[in-house]
Formats: structure tokens, sequence, C-alpha cells
């Protein structure tokens, strides 16, 4: 089974994956950068603030083979008095 790598950005830091996780195909990959992400956005996102998060998929030869950004903003909405 193919082995890929998973560096992250979140937001601040480029963090590289030294040893990769196996999986099937680039597909199967995808779609653990998408929890991956999901998983970051919830521990990193600040309030009122927004965040970008990115994963970049390597292959066995250092390629990279898929891309996935996730751009997050939070914010609290006042009410005027009355409404």
């Amino acid at each position: 089974m193919p082995r890929f790598y998973f560096d992250t950005f979140n937001g601040s830091l480029w963090v590289g994956d030294p040893e990769g996780i196996e999986c099937p195909d680039v597909e199967a990959a995808m779609e653990l950068a998408k929890v991956a992400m999901s998983d970051m956005a919830h521990d990193e996102l600040p309030g009122g603030e927004g965040l970008t998060i990115m994963v970049r998929i390597r292959d066995q030869a250092d390629r990279t083979v898929a891309e996935a950004e996730l751009d997050m903003r939070s914010q609290y909405v006042r009410r005027r008095s009355g409404s």
C-alpha cells in the first residue's frame, strides 16, 4: 500500500510529516486530509478571528499529489436593541 505524507499549515506555521500514513490511493489520502483539517479548525480557530488551514499531500517520491485548504472566519453579530 502506498505511503502518503501530510504537511500541515495551521495559519502561521508549516509542519512537515516525516512518517506518513499508508492509504490505498490519493483519494483516500484526501479524505484523511479533510478530517485532519476539521480537527485542526476545531482546535485552532480563535473566537472572532479568521484562520486558514492547509494540508499538502506528498507521495513516496516526495511529489505533491494533492492540496486542501480551509478558510474559516467566526464573528459575533451584535443585535440592535428592540430586535
